[in-house]
C-alpha cells in the first residue's frame, strides 16, 4: 500500500469518526434489510481485507476491531432487534412544525417498497423450519407404523370362537375318554365289576 493511500485511509477514518455515533450497518457495507448469511458473507469478506496479520497499518487493526463489534452485535438476533429499534429512534427527526392533528389523517407516512416477508420468514427460518417439518413427518410416520403393528397384533374374533370351540371340545374329550391304556380284556373285567 503506497503512502498516499494510507494517508488518505487515515483522512477517513479519523477521530471524528469516532466521535459520531458509528454505524454498523455502514461499518459491514450492508443495507439494515440484510439477512444473516449477507452479514455474515459481508464479515468475512472484510476480515479478510483488514485482519492485523494481513494488514499491519494502524487504520486497519482499528477497522478490525469495528468490524468485529459489528458483527458481533448484527449476527445475534436479540441484539440486533434491540440496536435496530435504538438506531431507529435517533434517526427519526421530531418535527414540532405539524400539528397533531394532521397527524392523524396520514395513513402510511413508509416507503413504497413491498416488503416479502415470506422470503424473509424463509431466510431467516428456513432452517429450522425444515427440521420442524423433517420431525414432525417421522412422528407421524412412527404413529402410522405403531397403529400398524396393533392392528397386526390383533386376532380376529372367529379365531377367537374357535380356539374356544377346541378347548371346549378338549374337555369333553377328556371327560368321556376310554382308558386306553389298558388292555380290552381288563377293561372288560373292570366294567363287570362295577355293574
Amino acid at each position: 500500500m503506497s503512502h498516499s493511500t494510507k494517508s488518505q485511509l487515515a483522512r477517513l477514518y479519523s477521530t471524528k469518526q469516532h466521535t459520531r455515533s458509528k454505524n454498523h450497518y455502514d461499518t459491514l457495507n450492508i443495507t439494515p434489510h440484510a439477512t444473516h448469511n449477507e452479514v455474515k458473507s459481508a464479515y468475512y469478506k472484510l476480515t479478510l481485507q483488514y485482519h492485523p496479520d494481513k494488514n499491519k497499518s494502524e487504520y486497519a487493526k482499528r477497522k478490525f476491531q469495528d468490524i468485529s463489534e459489528a458483527y458481533e452485535v448484527l449476527s445475534n438476533h436479540d441484539q440486533r432487534k434491540i440496536y435496530d429499534r435504538d438506531t431507529m429512534v435517533y434517526r427519526q427527526p421530531v418535527s414540532t412544525k405539524e400539528p397533531v392533528s394532521d397527524y392523524k389523517h396520514k395513513v402510511y407516512s413508509g416507503s413504497s417498497k413491498i416488503y416479502n416477508f415470506d422470503a424473509w420468514t424463509h431466510a431467516h427460518y428456513g432452517k429450522q423450519m425444515h427440521a420442524a417439518r423433517l420431525r414432525r413427518q417421522a412422528y407421524e410416520n412412527a404413529k402410522i407404523m405403531e397403529e400398524m403393528n396393533i392392528r397386526s397384533r390383533k386376532t380376529p374374533p372367529y379365531t377367537e370362537f374357535a380356539v374356544l370351540l377346541l378347548t371346549l371340545a378338549c374337555l369333553v374329550a377328556i371327560t368321556f375318554r376310554e382308558k386306553f391304556d389298558v388292555p380290552a380284556s381288563q377293561r372288560r373285567k373292570t366294567e363287570s365289576k362295577d355293574k
